[in-house]
């Protein structure tokens, strides 16, 4: 936006009434190969103060997903070995 100002035009530069906001909480969800660990991925960005940057912080957390997840194939008894359940309650 142009201002006049006496015989010439100056430009008007538009001052924010908030400060800037850091980006979004991002959360990745990715699977190893082993068919059972499921990494998770929390990327989140923090502003100590108004006119601060922004800081990311990373975490990493680490998960075991259900059985059944697994291939069939694993699922199944082999030359090996059996599959039973186990009875967690001790």
């Amino acid at each position: 936006m142009r201002k006049r100002d006496g015989c010439r035009c100056r430009t008007l530069t538009k001052r924010l009434s908030l400060p800037c906001e850091c980006p979004k909480l991002n959360i990745e969800t990715t699977c190893l190969e082993d068919g059972i660990t499921q990494l998770t991925n929390t990327t989140t960005y923090t502003m100590e103060h108004l006119n601060a940057p922004c800081k990311r912080e990373e975490r990493i957390t680490r998960n075991v997903v259900s059985c059944d997840s697994l291939p069939e194939s694993e699922l199944r008894a082999g030359r090996y070995y059996t599959i039973r359940q186990v009875d967690d309650r001790n």
